[in-house]
């Protein structure tokens, strides 16, 4: 059996606005692998992953994570929680359960709009740049791609 991928639940709206784009990333290696993820689930939209409310496959990309907690600033690890609620909640989704991404992407369409946007991710460095680029066209196609059979 394949290693399912695991995200955070708030890693599904940086997904959904700025894979493709430089901006909103900490780092090229994190902006680099978030687009490796994405080219998965482009290939792939039935693909499961798991929710998970803790360092995930993204983050391990990330620099400012250290055994599995971020060290970036003070209390980073409460707001991250926090975001991760908000969505498992906005989203109705429930954690350590496993989904389609066609599903969860297309839950965050319908779901997320600018203004959740900004109550959601408040504090969070990329929201601006998230805010101007809107969705990540590519996100669109993948909740629009039928299985092949």
């Amino acid at each position: 059996m394949k290693k399912l991928i695991k995200l955070r639940p708030h890693h599904l709206i940086c997904l959904s606005r700025s894979y493709s784009k430089r901006g909103g990333w900490y780092n090229q290696k994190l902006f680099r692998y978030a687009n490796k993820i994405c080219l998965i689930f482009e290939n792939k939209p039935e693909l499961k992953i798991r929710i998970v409310k803790k360092c995930d496959d993204l983050c391990k990309k990330c620099p400012n994570i250290k055994k599995g907690i971020c060290e970036k600033r003070l209390k980073i690890n409460y707001w991250i929680i926090v975001m991760d609620n908000k969505v498992l909640k906005k989203l109705k989704i429930k954690e350590n359960s496993t989904y389609k991404i066609k599903y969860l992407f297309k839950r965050v369409l319908q779901n997320i709009s600018n203004k959740d946007l900004k109550d959601i991710c408040y504090g969070c460095e990329s929201l601006p740049y998230c805010l101007k680029e809107g969705l990540n066209k590519k996100i669109v196609f993948i909740t629009k791609k039928e299985k092949l059979r």
